[in-house]
């Protein structure tokens, strides 16, 4: 099976030019800095712009997943429940792909897209040498395996304990560098 078969895929919004920014703007505009290590969006980083004319299908919504379609990093970013009360579309330089929920559950697609084998078809496929890019159409073109529904819930049961795992770990490492910098501080 293939994503286009499970998955809309398309571009984010289109801007004309540079993201108008406007700091009282009704809409965030998710970026490729905006977004971490852990494929996780930092919100409070976005820029806001307004926007007036929006199609629907423009909008992120929870279970969308964004991939950079240039770049060096092509992890996917599942935008989970943290976009609530939120207007927000993806920069141009990303595509977002949206699950057909009949077919596979977004987290467990957004799994698949993080697999290593995934990311060697995507790195394979990339074009240009100096600013590398991915076309949508061989993205839409990835061979994805669908299994049942509860064995796609387990999946996603796993991933997430291990997203948490990762994020104590990070936080560990964060407050041992703390630490660490104070103990710096007193011998200065």
């Amino acid at each position: 099976m293939r994503l286009s078969e499970v998955a809309i895929v398309q571009t984010g919004y289109l801007f004309r030019t540079k993201v108008p920014e406007d700091p009282m703007g009704n809409v965030s505009v998710v970026q490729m800095k905006d977004c971490s290590l852990l494929g996780e969006v930092d919100w409070q980083s976005c820029v806001k712009t307004t926007l007036t004319k929006v199609k629907e299908s423009d909008w992120l919504k929870q279970g969308d997943i964004l991939v950079a379609s240039r770049g060096n990093n092509y992890n996917a970013i599942f935008i989970d429940e943290t976009i609530e009360n939120r207007q927000a579309v993806a920069s141009p330089h990303f595509f977002v792909i949206r699950a057909e929920l009949e077919k596979v559950l977004p987290k467990y697609l957004a799994w698949w897209l993080n697999l290593k084998k995934t990311q060697q078809y995507i790195n394979q496929n990339i074009e240009g040498s100096t600013t590398k890019s991915i076309r949508l159409p061989v993205l839409a073109d990835l061979k994805i395996k669908i299994p049942d529904l509860a064995k796609q819930q387990s999946i996603v049961q796993i991933v997430n304990t291990l997203e948490q795992e990762k994020q104590i770990v990070f936080k560990l490492i964060e407050n041992n560098e703390l630490l660490l910098n104070a103990i710096a501080q007193d011998l200065i």
